[in-house]
């Protein structure tokens, strides 16, 4: 079984908890998550996950494309994309603003207990290869100071969840009026991988909008 599917099954992405995690986080960020294509969006965008081989190297971070693919095909477009761009480093390669659900992503994160998070990462051994990322600076990703490096799990928790704290703040700070800017655009490419980082795209598809072309990747 890959750490992926691990992931998935019974660790930091688990298929119940953590799409339960992003709809209280949407509900802190947004408020209530009403429109039933949310839910789908919070328990598909990870599915990605199941069979890849690593949680951020070139396996795991293609994972938001499965998602990304159900979603337009359910929805149209624009929900494909809004879930697609829930990773800032596949939005990053493409040259486009990350999500609204991003930002929901990353504050479930912030608020799971560590009690319950930690033992679940720890499990399926994912938390080695998050505390090996995060030893050192990438971007603006977050790089843990002390726990990655002395081996403190708890530790390096607590400096993640106060890194994803302050990202949230300075991207909500920055965020455009709601709107699909940029969603309607050829889709993203994971080729371009050198694109820069955009900002963050203040987006919720409206609950009457009409799907649009369904197109997968």
């Amino acid at each position: 079984m890959t750490i992926g599917t691990k992931s998935v099954l019974f660790g930091a992405h688990q298929f119940l908890l953590h799409p339960i995690m992003i709809a209280v986080a949407w509900l802190r960020l947004f408020g209530p998550p009403l429109d039933p294509r949310l839910w789908f969006a919070f328990f598909l965008h990870d599915i990605g996950y199941i069979g890849c081989t690593d949680m951020d190297g070139a396996s795991g971070e293609r994972h938001p494309e499965r998602g990304a693919r159900v979603m337009r095909v359910l929805f149209g477009d624009k929900w494909g994309e809004f879930t697609l761009l829930h990773s800032r480093s596949y939005a990053r390669a493409c040259g486009r603003p990350v999500s609204q659900l991003c930002l929901a992503d990353k504050l479930a994160t912030a608020i799971t207990p560590a009690w319950l998070y930690l033992p679940l990462a720890c499990l399926t051994g994912e938390i080695g290869e998050y505390m090996r990322n995060t030893s050192t600076q990438h971007d603006d990703h977050f790089c843990s100071t002390i726990g990655a490096r002395t081996g403190d799990v708890g530790v390096w928790f607590e400096e993640l969840r106060d890194f994803n704290h302050l990202w949230i703040e300075r991207s909500r700070n920055a965020a455009v009026s709601p709107a699909a800017r940029g969603l309607n655009q050829e889709s993203p490419s994971a080729d371009r991988l050198s694109a820069p980082a955009c900002g963050v795209v203040n987006f919720q598809p409206s609950f009457s909008e009409a799907c649009g072309t369904r197109r997968c990747m």
